[in-house]
């Protein structure tokens, strides 16, 4: 007989899955974060580079996908009395904690990890608009690379967020009852 369902046993639940969500995708970043050309590679390696980093996004996105519906279908297995707004609340609650994971990696990354790699952005960004900024512009480029990695932090945060909302929306509609009859989540 399975447990009936409870909000700490949620929260429980949705921790361990945000960190697999949140781990996977820092794990993508780290990957990623190697894969870049040498300095003066030719540009088929480059573009090859390119499209290994590309099919590596499609990889995570669609494994975030994945263990999302994953995640989702299993709660409603393991419990008793999971409805659709139990499973969108399970699943916003997954969306929060990987995003505050994944978020806290890119915030420690700008500010510890590679702060060189911020330093090198504003410089391009600085160097290519050139003549183009006045003392004001560039007082705002100075003011924008102190409070980068905040930014950085919120606005993944924030995205993050609405996309596992969004996504638990979805799949919250079709899993219950539905998963219950049938494990595969597959229409009948």
């Amino acid at each position: 007989m399975k447990e009936t369902v409870s909000g700490k046993a949620l929260w429980n639940d949705a921790s361990k899955t945000g960190l697999v969500l949140g781990g996977l995708c820092i794990l993508y970043n780290l990957v990623v974060s190697w894969l870049v050309p040498a300095e003066g590679a030719g540009s088929l390696v480059t573009g090859l580079f390119f499209a290994l980093r590309t099919l590596l996004w499609i990889a995570k996105f669609a494994g975030c996908l994945f263990l999302m519906r994953f995640f989702l279908l299993r709660i409603c297995l393991r419990y008793d009395g999971v409805t659709s707004r139990t499973v969108y609340g399970y699943g916003v609650r997954i969306a929060l904690l990987s995003a505050l994971v994944y978020s806290a990696y890119l915030l420690a990354d700008a500010i510890l990890l590679s702060p060189e790699t911020v330093d090198a952005l504003f410089d391009a960004v600085s160097s290519a608009m050139g003549s183009y900024m006045d003392a004001n512009t560039q007082a705002a480029m100075d003011l924008m690379k102190q409070n980068y990695p905040q930014y950085i932090f919120f606005g993944n945060l924030i995205y993050c967020f609405l996309f596992g909302v969004v996504l638990s929306r979805l799949y919250a509609r079709e899993l219950p009852p539905h998963a219950q009859d049938n494990p595969t989540g597959n229409a009948q």
